[in-house]
């Protein structure tokens, strides 16, 4: 999770784009517009742990909150507005927001929410006592897909914490899909598979393809290939080519190389649980491509995408402006995993992204999944209990379940790795 609570900033500060950047959230910008004899532009920090002004009001044990200025600055600041006004939050990538923190709100305040599909408005009330000072209430909000946040305030208060994800696309386990929006779901069949097309990435277009492979009942990735431009990117458990020539002989951790002009950086650290993994970063100037791999599983995840980049991105992750599960002809919903999948197979409209050649390739369909293991208990005797107990290390917020379906289906322990 990503947490604004202005604790980079100083009592008086304005909170500019680019002091937001050097604080880590680079995606992130916030304006406000005032009412009345309020001020546009930047929002102001006040100090809630040593007021000012003898706004009393706002003192708490938050720190550096967010407020909408009074314009007698030169008599008194900082100083939230009585009159209130729209503090705005805006992304160039996709968040969930997950919850929002006030201060003495006076009135009413709601939260409206920008998505692919629309807005949503909700209203968020502060119970205020006779004196007409509101109190400080932390609200959940728990809405994907958020590009803009606009908080409407009709009266003095302040913004204290703001906590959102990203909602990064990508494929990981056995294997497991991620659309734009978050939603999640598991595709088993074994062909090749196109992950993400992005004709405007960067103005050289972007293809990503992934070539999964069946075991028992389950499949896993095996290879993911990129095209950037005119140039190629294969990855294998073992192996790195780059335009066909071998790139990761001799490649060090910390060390990296380059690709369609952009730097890919290899680490192999040991993981927070002692685990090796080979973890590779394709940083382009909005985003970054992540590629993990552990033992015989890969992963793949697009960080801090923007709509600058994926605006009209498809592909087994969604299409990215309407977040949906649609078909190649763009209109077509498929919500079943079993159609949505096949539907994009590579085929002989896609660019050849692989070196090498694996059953079956289009138009060959996608060999289906076997008939799920429901036991899956019998693998070298891991039992759901113990694979759950593995899997709490990656915290609340982690997909739980993916990990324990993955730890059951190989029965190894240690798969708990491929989740880091």
């Amino acid at each position: 999770d990503k947490i604004v609570n202005f604790e980079g900033f100083s009592a008086g500060e304005k909170v500019t784009t680019e002091k937001l950047k050097s604080l880590g959230f680079k995606t992130l910008s916030i304006k406000v517009e005032g009412k009345g004899k309020c001020v546009d532009g930047e929002a102001r920090i006040f100090n809630s742990g040593s007021v000012t002004c003898g706004d009393t009001d706002l003192s708490s044990s938050d720190g550096m909150v967010a407020i909408i200025q009074e314009k007698n600055e030169n008599i008194c600041a900082p100083n939230d507005c009585a009159a209130g006004g729209t503090m705005t939050f805006e992304w160039t990538n996709k968040v969930q927001i997950k919850s929002i923190r006030l201060l003495d709100n006076d009135q009413p305040v709601k939260v409206v929410l920008t998505t692919s599909t629309g807005t949503i408005t909700k209203p968020l009330v502060l119970v205020t006592d006779k004196s007409k000072d509101g109190k400080h209430e932390t609200f959940s909000i728990g809405v994907d897909d958020v590009s803009k946040m606009d908080v409407v305030m009709n009266g003095s208060g302040a913004v204290a914490e703001v906590v959102y994800r990203t909602c990064g696309t990508g494929a990981s386990g056995d294997p497991h899909f991620s659309t734009w929006t978050g939603h999640k779901f598991d595709y088993h069949g074994q062909c090749d598979l196109v992950l993400v097309k992005a004709p405007v990435f960067e103005g050289k277009g972007l293809d990503i393809h992934v070539r999964t492979e069946q075991r028992y009942f389950y499949s896993f990735i095996k290879t993911i290939a990129m095209k950037i431009g005119d140039d190629l990117l294969e990855f294998g458990f073992n192996q790195v080519l780059l335009n066909g020539a071998t790139a990761n002989k001799g490649l060090t951790s910390g060390s990296s190389f380059d690709f369609a002009g952009y730097p890919v950086s290899f680490h192999d650290e040991p993981m927070p649980n002692g685990r090796p993994r080979k973890l590779y970063r394709v940083q382009t100037p909005h985003e970054a491509i992540v590629i993990k791999v552990f033992k015989q599983l890969m992963a793949i995840e697009i960080e801090d995408a923007s709509h600058v980049n994926f605006a009209d991105a498809v592909g087994i992750t969604g299409d990215y402006n309407s977040g949906l599960m649609l078909g190649r002809d763009g209109v077509t919903i498929l919500p079943d995993p079993s159609d949505f999948g096949p539907e994009w197979q590579v085929t002989s409209d896609d660019p050849s992204l692989f070196s090498s050649v694996q059953a079956p390739q289009f138009p060959e369909k996608c060999w289906e999944a076997p008939a799920i293991d429901k036991v899956r208990h019998l693998r070298n005797g891991v039992s759901q209990a113990q694979a759950e107990e593995a899997c709490a290390i990656l915290g609340e917020d982690a997909d739980i379940e993916d990990c324990v379906f993955d730890i059951m289906a190989t029965g190894d322990i240690e798969m708990v790795g491929a989740h880091l």
